[in-house]
């Protein structure tokens, strides 16, 4: 059992997190409370603007399948980073977009803090100060700072992954129908999730965030036992939340197999010992302060929060300190053959990260034959894996004297709230994206005044900020930000999309695109790409206001959302069960 607070350092432990919380809101809110940001968030805030008017005109439950909000026309929910099923766009409802994401950089880091203690006390046993100091480093960890202050709204999906870690490690009581409720609560935990991780924008990334899963699960066997348990709720955990996802996956594969990003050439650090010597700087130090390796065979210039997946130097010091300890013992561990295999396993899968990341000419020419892989602009991203797994090396300080180990623990909290505070947040949120217009524009419907219909396609010049903000005049931009198409379009079938109304007609096609084109082509008699026909004026119209039309799906989509509805009402359905049955015990 691990070792309780007593109620006053439980009270004294709550309230310094507190205060980590309030200093985190706080130098967030000062960094987004500049006038102009940095340029990703004029991705996401008209998508959130857009999301927002969709709920207005039909509801909360409607599925935006498509949007004409851009690029005349795409598909919206099946997007990887698609948001329409999420913590932000559900808080849109309440306040403006610019808010609604500085409010999920702030509640994310604090979701992800308190999974993690628990993940340390239940899973792992760790004592409730050590478990305050790990939650401490997961909240100011980098990776998710970093792309909280450079607008990449998607990742705080990846906040999630210590709740999954935690319903597929923790202990199962003895008793049989106690340890039958909570492997199906248990399941249900990390299913659904595993599943919000994928919903809610950070599809493109779930593989890194299946092999911290995966290590974690792996290392809790080793240090505590338990394979078979482990092993049960991974599988069923992974079932469930591929049935809660599986209309996204299918629709997601649909959109992407039409438009492969496989062309860009694949970046890496020159040799194996500058790969692991980048990663060990960019994991341990202090988060914002590591700027980045050299890149061989790169496009582009990784900016700085590419490179921030950092978790400060305390885990590192809590696995030297175990290391000394063990040596000083001179014991040599005994680990059974599930245990040595489980570590070669965890060595692999931590491998993995870095080894994507060496460059040769060889290598990179075998990688880019990779599914997934070939796809990626870089997968630096790939490091995200460390992000859950390295904070457990405050486990280490467990080996200290109780006395000893809450000392260490406070001055832990106190080292990273130091540091944290003299970081200089501005500068990676500092940009020139003007917030203002999206955030009227939300004031305005939020006083239920309808949102304008697009009646037009804009052209603005291919790199300005201010591309996809056209939705505020009705229109939709032709040259648009959308990385689907490519960074720079370089896959967008432009077709006859050309400026000026929607109901222009060029060779019998409307000035609008059938969005239903990108994912079902064959069932709607159309390529990718494909404009309305002149005869499909009115679905057009409907589409260009915002409202369903007419469209048909492929027999594969129609299975796989009747799958996921009826995985949603299931998983409900035994949440409810689970807590009529508490309740009933409890009154017992």
């Amino acid at each position: 059992m691990p070792e309780r607070l007593s109620p006053r350092e439980r009270a004294a432990a709550f309230a310094l997190f507190a205060l980590c919380v309030a200093l985190y809101a706080a130098r967030v809110g000062e960094a987004y409370a500049q006038p102009a940001l940095s340029s990703d968030f004029s991705y996401f805030l008209p998508r959130l603007l857009d999301g927002r008017w969709w709920r207005q005109v039909n509801g909360a439950f409607a599925v935006p399948w498509f949007t004409p909000a851009f690029c005349g026309g795409i598909p919206r929910a099946v997007d990887g980073q698609d948001l329409t099923w999420s913590i932000p766009e559900a808080l849109t409802r309440f306040v403006d977009p610019l808010r609604a994401m500085e409010l999920t950089g702030v509640i994310a880091p604090v979701v992800a803090a308190a999974g993690f203690a628990r993940l340390l006390s239940r899973s792992f046993g760790a004592s409730g100060w050590t478990s305050l100091l790990g939650a401490t480093v997961v909240l100011f960890n980098g990776a998710h700072l970093a792309r909280t202050l450079s607008g990449h709204l998607a990742y705080h999906g990846m906040m999630f992954v210590p709740w999954v870690c935690l319903g597929v490690t923790a202990p199962l009581p003895d008793e049989a129908a106690a340890r039958r409720r909570r492997l199906v609560a248990d399941t249900l935990l990390a299913g659904v999730a595993l599943a919000y991780i994928a919903w809610s924008g950070l599809l493109n990334l779930l593989l890194p965030m299946l092999l911290a899963i995966f290590a974690v699960a792996l290392l809790r066997g080793v240090m505590r036992g338990g394979y078979r348990d482990i092993a049960l709720r991974v599988i069923s955990s992974g079932v469930l939340a591929l049935l809660l996802g599986l209309a996204k996956f299918t629709a997601f594969i649909a959109f992407f197999s039409q438009f492969r990003r496989d062309a860009y050439p694949l970046p890496g650090i020159p040799g194996l010992g500058g790969t692991i010597l980048a990663g060990l700087r960019a994991v341990f130090s202090f988060p914002l302060t590591f700027e980045g390796a050299s890149l061989a065979n790169s496009r582009w210039v990784l900016e700085p929060h590419e490179w921030s997946y950092a978790v400060g130097p305390l885990p590192a010091l809590g696995m030297l300190f175990a290391l000394g300890v063990a040596l000083r013992a001179r014991r040599r561990p005994r680990w059974s053959r599930a245990d040595r295999l489980a570590l070669l396993c965890v060595t692999t899968i931590l491998a993995v990260p870095l080894v994507v990341n060496v460059y040769t000419p060889g290598f990179n020419a075998l990688l880019k034959r990779l599914p997934v892989v070939s796809s990626s602009s870089n997968v630096v991203r790939w490091w995200l894996a460390y992000v859950f797994v390295a904070p457990l090396g405050v486990l280490g300080f467990e080996a200290l004297p109780p006395r000893t180990r809450r000392m260490v623990a406070l001055a832990g909290v106190a080292l990273c709230a130091v540091a944290f505070s003299r970081l200089d947040l501005a500068r990676f949120a500092r940009g020139g994206y003007p917030t203002a217009p999206v955030r009227r524009a939300w004031e305005i419907s939020h006083r239920g005044l309808p949102p304008p219909p697009i009646t037009a396609v804009s052209a603005f010049a291919a790199r300005t900020l201010l591309r996809n903000t056209a939705l505020l005049r009705g229109e939709s931009q032709r040259y648009c930000y959308e990385p689907s198409f490519g960074y720079a379009l370089e896959r967008f079938p432009r077709r006859t999309l050309h400026p000026g109304p929607i109901t222009d007609v060029t060779d019998g096609a409307l000035n609008l695109k059938n969005p239903a084109c990108y994912l079902w082509p064959a069932a709607n008699r159309c390529a990718p790409g494909d404009h309305f026909r002149a005869s499909q004026r009115e679905a057009m119209l409907r589409f260009a206001s915002r409202r369903p039309f007419a469209f048909e799906m492929s027999a594969a989509q129609r299975v796989a959302n009747g799958v996921t509805l009826l995985a949603w009402g299931a998983a409900l359905v035994a949440a409810g069960a689970l807590a009529a049955d508490a309740l009933r015990r409890r009154r017992r």
